[in-house]
């Protein structure tokens, strides 16, 4: 597993907004720099884990479910 950094981003001004306004939502470097984003706001820093590969990603989506009939199955008493 990796850690990934998420902030909130500084985007410049839209048809929408005259000025620029912060993001609603909490993306990478990458994903900002598409948006055009012009700062980050370091006090919104969120570090999440991502796995490395598909298998990895399956198996940490897989862990983090909460319903019965989705997890691995009943746990037996021994």
């Amino acid at each position: 597993m990796k850690e990934v950094e998420y902030f909130t981003w500084i985007l410049p001004p839209s048809v929408w907004n005259k000025k620029p306004y912060p993001s609603r939502w909490k993306m990478t470097a990458e994903e900002a720099a598409g948006y055009g984003a012009i700062s980050r706001v370091d006090a919104s820093r969120e570090v999440r884990l991502q796995g490395e590969t598909p298998e990895e990603e399956a198996e940490r989506q897989r862990g983090m479910l909460t319903n019965a009939w989705q997890s691995k199955g009943p746990k037996t008493l021994e």
